[in-house]
């Protein structure tokens, strides 16, 4: 494996510490490869875990000489059976001879084939497809990679990244065929169009989602301000946060806070099942907790996802609409259950809001 990697990736510790760039670039991965690594554990095996940081950590993220050069980002090299295209690139030895492909999806094909159809990786496949750690550490011991660090730096990028879910995700799939077959129907074309690219570094990703605004490059949270209700009493309004556009990207799979419940924010295509495991709560917790039909598999946009229950008023009185708006979607932003919000505005489940909207996050007096 390519030595250039193990200087990129020297940590163990937190992502933070890599700088911005990197975690951005790291992020962008995931987004750009994420769907074709569940696709290859369905249709291989491979944990996706396992993939994307090996793919990461082999790749730099998609930023190393050699796989801009030949698309490899797995660092597997020609052996006596490649019939291929080759690269000769410094590794452990000078000139040593890579494999060439013609596309990313190509190069992530390969390495599952290449440790299906390898007896030197037969007992891998008898190891618990969930088990990061038996992989990592069964790489290492098939002689994957010779640095005696590889399975440590292969679970820190899991751990730090979250990658896991992904593997979740693959392993509802394999047991799943209806959930299969939607899957890998609605996402055919998307696993196909990377093929199309012969270019390896992601373009950078930006998150479309109804909470942030194209500002300036501040950050400018909860802009308050008073108004006066028909009563004559001051209601606290707040505008939603402004965030810029790449600063949402460092939010996706981490614990936050919203009116003091515990949420987490995920993109468009996460299993739902993936998140209850991660977080040690059943299914039909998310589905309660969020307000969401109980036979929606995935996340059909990028969104906030509660993993305890909303509360029953919102930090604030009352919220002014910035945009077109449904009920539940404030409901998700402001951390307040849905039917407390219909109580409080005397709406249905169904209603928009429109720009400039007064919706009510606790009991008034109208």
């Amino acid at each position: 494996m390519t030595r250039t990697l193990f200087i990129v990736f020297v940590f163990l510790g937190t992502f933070k510490c890599l700088g911005q760039s990197l975690n951005t670039n790291v992020i962008d991965y995931i987004s750009m490869y994420q769907k074709l690594a569940v696709y290859e554990m369905t249709r291989t095996g491979v944990p996706a875990s396992i993939k994307l940081a090996q793919g990461i950590l082999e790749s730099g993220a998609g930023n190393s000489d050699l796989s801009k050069k030949s698309n490899n980002h797995f660092g597997i090299k020609c052996k006596s059976n490649w019939l291929g295209e080759k690269i000769f690139y410094d590794d452990d030895e000078a000139q040593e001879c890579f494999r060439k492909y013609a596309s990313v999806t190509e190069s992530f094909i390969d390495h599952s084939n290449f440790l299906k159809n390898n007896k030197r990786y037969a007992r891998l496949f008898e190891l618990n497809p969930l088990d990061d750690t038996a992989w990592a550490f069964g790489l290492l011991q098939a002689n994957y990679a010779t640095n005696q660090q590889y399975p440590d730096r292969i679970l820190a990028l899991i751990q730090n990244f979250e990658l896991h879910q992904y593997s979740v995700t693959g392993f509802y799939l394999m047991k799943n065929k209806m959930a299969l077959d939607s899957f890998l129907k609605d996402e055919s074309d998307s696993i196909k169009q990377l093929s199309l690219k012969t270019e390896t570094k992601p373009e950078s990703t930006r998150i479309d989602y109804h909470i942030v605004k194209k500002t300036s490059e501040k950050i400018a949270i909860h802009e308050e301000f008073n108004t006066i209700d028909n009563n004559g009493s001051d209601i606290n309004l707040h505008d939603h946060s402004h965030y810029n556009q790449g600063d949402i990207n460092t939010l996706f799979y981490k614990l936050i806070k919203i009116n003091h419940r515990k949420a987490t924010f995920v993109p468009k295509g996460t299993a739902l099942i993936g998140v209850a495991d991660k977080y040690g709560i059943s299914l039909q917790s998310i589905y309660k907790y969020n307000d969401l039909a109980s036979n929606l598999d995935f996340t059909e946009q990028d969104q906030i996802l509660f993993i305890e229950s909303k509360a029953n008023k919102g930090a604030f009185h009352a919220v002014k609409t910035q945009e077109t708006e449904s009920i539940w979607q404030f409901s998700q932003e402001e951390g307040v259950k849905l039917k407390k919000l219909m109580k409080y505005n005397k709406v249905s489940a169904e209603h928009i809001f429109n720009k400039d909207d007064i919706i009510y996050l606790k009991k008034h007096k109208k």
